[in-house]
Parts: structure tokens; C-alpha cells; sequence
């Protein structure tokens, strides 16, 4: 069994945390930054394929109190290197130092780099920066309060990357951040889903990925596929068993925008993703839309500029009032929510909604999600 941690979005702890019950993660403990728990290989594997919301899955490999770098090489060396690295893979190495008496983060990596040339031989490459080769392994390790705390990563790419958004418009939604306030909101895809401000189309692909059962791994790979344990027929075997669980029918979902381009994003990642054939896309404003969905009921989210993509204040008034409007009015029947950052706007121009939650890290910026909901009338 492993010792995993999973990171977490600041603000979607809550919803990670179920999403984690749902796949089987019964005792996971939360912890700054995320949750950690007990898991097979297997189980690690599926967690990655099967997450929507988590940012990655690292393995925790040793951990232990150290104050000199000549305990750090002892503590270092006889870590189980050959486990989940492959010779001749490109290794990458991070270390973070906070009130510790290693507080050299450059001195810390070179000892581990030194145990790792002594376990896997000499001549390693080691890369930096975020843009890497996709075998890259990486090798986190933390320094706090004198706890040296190593980590692999299991998930390589952060696990947002599903592999199908190929057409991006402004200011697009991680995927696993949409997927958290479609959770925040109670969608299980079950019923019609709209997304009228749909822009590069994430929040109604996530949705109809939801409703087809399809994993959000799918047409992706991970850090664990290069580590010497991964046994490819059994992967196989694995994708093939989550094929074989997709729904044949789902409820209708329909995306819409004002501009084509957005339009014409969307449907290309839709296709990308598998699911175009699932969802409604049409050019409308969001009033037009609104107009031709009365009396649906099912959920509608959106991610409505904040102040950075529109220019005049007068316009954001009028943008967000529209949306009130249109919550109360035309989509009475429809659980309503957005995404914003711009408090100080909902409070004047969205009087009937609430905030939902903590603030949601995104874009660097506190965000809240809000929602109108219809049984609370």
C-alpha cells in the first residue's frame, strides 16, 4: 500500500473529499493543501483515471526529522529510487524549505541527487521548469519545520489536462475546477445541464462527461505508466472495463454563446473529447437562450466575465443583472450558479443569489461560486 496525497484546488477541498468517498477513498485526511489516504497501485491508477476534481496523486516515500545535510544523504540514499524510476528517465527534482535548518533548497536537491545517481547509476539527466519531456519524472520534496517529506508524482501532467481542449476562448475554466462547482452544485448528470456563456465549452463537456459515465482520464497519459511496476496489458484491460460502463443515453445539454468563434472552439473540443454528438450547441445571447429553455429543469452554471474581458462597469451591471433576471424569470425551474470574482458586482446586480462555499482558487484570484436554487422559494 502507498501513502497518497492528493492536491487539491484551495477551495474545492469538500467536494474532492466526497468525489474521493465515491470512488472508494473512505478514510481520507484532510491536510493543507489536499487529503491523504491509503492505496494499492491499482487503486492509484484508477484514482488518476477516475478524478475529475483532484490536481494530481503524488506517493509518499519517506519522511523523517532532519537539522544537517549529512543525515539528509543517510536519509536519502536507501529510499526506494528503482520503485518508480526507470533508467535512463528524465528526473525532475523540487524542494521547498520553510523554518528548517536545510533551509538551502539547491543544497537539498543536490543531496538527493546524489542518492539517486547512487541507486540508478551515473549520467542521470535532470530538466526544469514546466514545459518537460512528458516521461519526466518528478521528485517533490518538502522541508517544514525541520520534516523532510519525499514525494513522487503519479500523475505527471496536472491532471486538468484531460486531452480534449485543443481551441481555447478568454479566460477558460481549469477542467477540474468546472468539474468542482458542477459537484458544488449537486450535477451527478442525471438531468439537463445548461451552459450559456459556454466560451471554449469546458463547463458542458465536463458535464456530458459526467452523464456518459466516461472517466475524464481517458485519452490521457500519467507519471505512474513509466514506472517499472506498470504492467501495460492490465491497463488495457482497465480502459476497456470503463468503456464498457459509458451510458448509451444521457439527458440533453445545451451550450450557447454570443460569439462564433467561441461557438466554433467549443465544438472542436467537444469533438476532441467524444461527446459533440451529446450536447446542443447554438450562437444566442445569453437572454435568447434563456428565452427558448423556460422550464427546464435541471442545472445551469455559468462563467460570466469578472471585469477583466469586458470594458465598461455599466455593462458588467447589466451582464449580471441579466443573469438574475434570467434565474428568476425564464430559468425559474433551473438551479442556477456562477463562477465570479467580483463580489462587490453580485451583491448590487445579483441580489438573489448566495455564495456556495469557500472561495475557489482561479486564475491566482479568489473566486466564489454562488447559486440561485429553486427549492429554497
Amino acid at each position: 500500500m502507498f501513502e497518497v496525497y492528493a492536491v487539491i484546488t484551495p477551495g474545492l477541498e469538500t467536494v474532492a473529499q466526497e468525489e474521493l468517498e465515491k470512488l472508494g477513498i473512505a478514510e481520507a485526511q484532510p491536510e493543507e493543501g489536499g487529503l491523504t489516504f491509503a492505496a494499492s497501485f491499482e487503486k492509484l491508477c484508477r484514482l488518476n483515471l477516475e478524478s475529475r476534481i483532484s490536481s494530481r496523486f503524488i506517493v509518499r516515500v519517506g519522511a523523517a526529522k532532519i537539522t544537517t545535510l549529512k543525515s539528509l544523504q543517510i536519509f536519502a540514499n536507501p529510499l526506494p529510487w528503482k520503485n518508480f524510476i526507470r533508467k535512463n528517465q528524465p528526473l525532475q527534482v523540487r524542494a521547498t524549505c520553510k523554518k528548517s535548518k536545510l533551509y538551502h533548497s539547491g543544497a537539498v536537491i543536490e543531496r538527493f541527487q546524489n542518492a539517486l545517481e547512487s541507486s540508478l547509476g551515473k549520467g542521470l539527466t535532470y530538466v526544469k521548469g514546466e514545459e518537460i519531456p512528458a516521461d519526466t519524472q518528478r521528485i517533490v520534496i518538502r522541508v517544514n519545520n525541520d520534516i523532510v517529506t519525499v514525494s513522487i508524482d503519479s500523475s505527471g501532467e496536472h491532471l486538468h489536462k484531460r486531452g480534449y481542449r485543443q481551441a481555447t476562448a478568454k479566460a477558460p475554466l481549469r477542467e477540474n475546477i468546472a468539474a468542482g462547482c458542477l459537484a458544488s452544485m449537486g450535477y451527478d448528470g442525471t438531468t439537463p445541464f445548461i451552459d450559456p456563456m459556454t466560451g471554449s465549452g469546458t463547463l458542458a463537456i465536463e458535464a456530458a462527461l459526467i452523464a456518459k459515465n466516461r472517466i475524464p482520464g481517458l485519452h490521457r497519459e500519467f507519471g505512474f505508466m513509466q514506472w517499472p511496476m506498470f504492467r501495460p496489458k492490465r491497463w488495457q484491460d482497465l480502459l476497456s472495463e470503463y468503456r464498457s460502463k459509458e451510458t448509451e443515453t444521457t439527458p440533453p445539454i445545451f451550450a450557447s454563446d454570443r460569439h462564433p468563434g467561441a461557438i466554433e472552439a467549443a465544438i472542436q473540443n467537444a469533438e476532441a473529447a467524444g461527446v459533440r454528438d451529446l450536447i446542443d450547441f447554438e450562437r444566442a445571447t445569453l437572454s435568447e437562450r434563456a428565452k427558448s429553455l423556460t422550464d427546464i429543469e435541471g442545472t445551469c452554471f455559468l462563467n460570466p466575465p469578472y471585469g477583466e474581458r469586458m470594458g465598461k462597469k455599466g455593462n458588467l451591471n447589466n451582464l449580471y443583472a441579466s443573469i438574475d433576471n434570467m434565474a428568476t424569470g425564464p430559468l425559474s425551474s433551473t438551479t442556477v450558479g456562477l463562477i465570479t470574482t467580483n463580489q462587490k458586482l453580485m451583491r448590487s446586480s445579483c441580489p438573489n443569489f448566495e455564495i456556495l462555499g469557500p472561495p475557489v482558487f482561479h486564475g491566482g484570484k479568489r473566486a466564489y461560486i454562488y447559486h440561485h436554487n429553486v427549492n429554497e422559494e
